[in-house]
């Protein structure tokens, strides 16, 4: 029995610091403050209920009541899910900034259920050994027995439940175990304690199983085992957690139509009036006209057919993310001369987007389900355009962030090719960071940057968060917003281009972006996470 609690105790607890990265995620997003809150929270934890644990250990080395500290432990873990995204929108909205909201959320959803389940080496090993020369022997084969449980616990929980049967019931799962286990020590232990004919036998006399009264008979231990109060309390206990969480699949949520924890983060799919939204954790990912599938719904996106100016002879064209798929469905529409590859690394996006935003592959539209910057490195084919949609206000793959990358993907780009990215930062004041980087790396790269602020914009000064497109081109040229418009003018005479794009020109910035101060985004140092929120 002791075995066992050690095993599942490690793999519980790995498996809730990795479900723990997904409770935050709706609020706090999934940067490198969230991951090293949890991972910080949980070591102190760990570290205190190690110590409490080997002085509960030493006071009362009984194995009820390291039952009731599993026991402790499940009922946090299991209640989680009905006040952790109260607790994380609360603090959302006190904004304590990007840091200390991982940090003081983590604190209060994880910090007591850990430092329970650290208490159960100590405590096993204590009621393990049986003589001093073997508690090195002891303790190292039960650490080693805790350490292959993190393991299993750590795997299953990444590779099998979050993405199989999500956050909420995995939670009650994991919760509902401990409570389980807990009842199975209690009814253990219950049923090896031989009653002296005064009374209680003595703890030593607990454990081994002898008696000072006689043995009691198999079944009159087995009936004292059941008619035990903890085991009675207990038993309810996990019976009430399974039927609780039985009775919350009520109806779904008005105008949801999907739910799943992903592979990377929540995906909701939800209808609102005539637009199905789609949401990654707590942003806007993408917008679909139940009425119109084709037609653009996010301003950003229609800023994104400037790329058709700067290669008016595309042929070929490459998407880095897919989210509801929008802006390929457009570009489907309005350039029938156009193959398009889509690179998408989240394989339950790519089964959304077909099955709620009619994203149909064919001749001229092929979807891979791989990172972007690895599908770059295996191509062979040579693109015109290149559409960077991979970033988001909350969450920033740094890795497509860098000189190098931006270098391999020049090189998979022919002579004459663009890259039209959607970034979301601000020109000019304290959230402005991360974009003057990014600035900065793609003119190391490309010999001409454009960019083009989305929607109403006040000029270099303005330091309003929003969409900016940036495109670059490997050309030397430097075209004007003359001759861009003239370009324009031409594209939509001939029929060449549905959407009028020569009011987003006007907004082509013409002073120069200040990036002194900044760094230089690179594979060894990309700091994304800082710049973005400092």
């Amino acid at each position: 029995m002791l075995k066992l609690i050690v095993v599942l105790g490690g793999a519980i607890l790995m498996a809730l610091e990795m479900v723990g990265s997904r409770v935050l995620a709706p609020q706090f997003g999934s940067s490198i403050f969230v991951w090293g809150s949890l991972i910080s929270i949980f070591l102190t934890a760990l570290s205190v209920g190690n110590y409490w644990g080997g002085w509960l250990a030493d006071k009362s080395p009984r194995l009820s009541l390291l039952g009731g500290l599993v026991a402790a432990a499940g009922f946090m873990i299991w209640a989680l899910p009905f006040y952790a995204p109260g607790v994380t929108q609360w603090i959302a909205q006190v904004d304590l900034g990007p840091r200390l909201s991982p940090l003081v959320a983590s604190v209060i959803l994880f910090a007591v259920p850990s430092l329970f389940l650290g208490t159960i080496s100590p405590y096993a090993i204590r009621l393990e050994v049986q003589s001093v020369e073997t508690v090195g022997n002891t303790a190292g084969r039960l650490y080693a027995l805790s350490t292959v449980g993190s393991i299993v616990g750590t795997l299953v929980a990444s590779f099998v439940l979050i993405p199989t049967i999500g956050v909420r019931t995995t939670l009650h799962g994991l919760g509902i175990t401990l409570l389980l286990l807990a009842l199975a020590t209690f009814v253990s232990e219950s049923a090896r304690r031989p009653q002296a004919a005064g009374g209680a036998a003595s703890p030593g006399a607990r454990l081994k199983g002898g008696s000072k009264g006689g043995a009691r008979s198999k079944g009159a231990r087995a009936k004292q085992a059941a008619s035990s109060p903890q085991i009675r309390l207990l038993a309810g206990m996990a019976a009430i957690a399974v039927i609780a969480y039985a009775s919350q699949f009520s109806a779904a949520t008005e105008g949801v139509l999907y739910e799943k924890d992903g592979l990377y983060h929540k995906i909701i799919v939800r209808d609102r009036g005539d637009v199905r939204h789609l949401h990654f954790d707590n942003t806007y990912q993408s917008a679909m006209y139940l009425s119109d599938p084709d037609e653009l719904v996010f301003f950003y996106t229609r800023y994104l057919h400037l790329a058709k100016v700067f290669a008016p002879q595309a042929e070929r064209a490459l998407f880095l993310g897919l989210g509801g798929g929008s802006i390929q469905k457009s570009f489907h529409r309005d350039y029938p001369d156009l193959v398009m590859d889509v690179a998408e690394l989240d394989p339950d996006v790519v089964s959304v987007a077909r099955r709620f935003f009619d994203v149909a592959e064919d001749e001229r539209l092929r979807i891979h389900t791989v990172d972007g910057r690895l599908f770059l490195k295996k191509t062979d084919v040579l693109y015109d355009l290149a559409i960077l949609d991979a970033y988001s206000y909350e969450s920033i793959p740094f890795h497509l962030t860098t000189r190098e990358f931006l270098e391999e993907l020049a090189q998979k780009l022919t002579p004459d090719g663009v890259v039209a990215a959607n970034i979301i930062g601000a020109i000019t004041g304290r959230q402005s960071r991360l974009f003057r980087s990014m600035i900065r790396t793609y003119q190391d790269v490309f010999p001409q940057v454009y960019i083009f602020p989305v929607g109403l914009f006040g000029g270099r000064g303005d330091p309003a968060l929003r969409n900016i497109i940036v495109i670059a081109t490997k050309s030397e040229e430097r075209l004007s917003r003359a001759q861009l418009l003239e370009r324009a003018n031409e594209l939509l005479s001939q029929g060449a281009m549905r959407h009028d794009v020569r009011p987003y020109i006007q907004s082509l910035l013409l002073e120069d972006v200040p990036t002194g101060d900044v760094p230089l985004l690179t594979d060894d140092y990309a700091p994304v996470d800082s710049l973005q929120h400092f």
